[in-house]
């Protein structure tokens, strides 16, 4: 669809794609954000150290703290669901 929508081709598609996509995973690894207005915000959280319970024996483990990605839709990405 994207290819159809721009006139380009199916393996230039692709390599913008490829392009984004690295450039959402040097955001995330050197703890940055990313914004697309309207669509969506990418930020890393650090979630902190915490107690939780092993599902099969219902004991108590230590969960490490540790970062991890987090995706806040945007305006335009809300509408389009609701519609």
């Amino acid at each position: 669809m994207v290819a159809n929508k721009t006139g380009m081709n199916q393996k230039q598609i692709g390599e913008v794609l490829e392009a984004i996509l690295e450039v959402m995973k040097t955001t995330v690894s050197s703890k940055g954000k990313l914004t697309i207005p309207g669509f969506f915000t990418l930020v890393v959280k650090n979630r902190k150290a915490r107690t939780g319970r092993n599902p099969q024996t219902g004991a108590e483990i230590q969960i490490a703290e540790k970062d991890v990605p987090s995706f806040k839709a945007g305006s335009e990405l809300k509408e389009a669901a609701d519609s």
